[in-house]
């Protein structure tokens, strides 16, 4: 069996690109239902990608056309 901190839960759903992290626990039953459903929404309404942004690029991009 493995515990994880509310923390360490966020941290891995940034590095696996989770939509979502929910604290449950399957000997209390505690979440159980909400993490199921979470994951039903989940895969109905996928989460719209997150944009980069490309500010830095283009500036630096027209700086390096004006300095030639």
């Amino acid at each position: 069996m493995r515990f994880f901190f509310l923390g360490q839960g966020e941290e891995l759903k940034k590095m696996i690109g989770a939509a979502l992290y929910i604290e449950c626990s399957s000997k209390t039953q505690q979440n159980v239902k909400a993490v199921f459903d979470a994951a039903i929404k989940v895969v109905l309404c996928p989460p719209k990608p997150k944009r980069k942004k490309k500010k830095a690029k283009n500036l630096l991009n027209s700086l390096s056309k004006e300095v030639k």
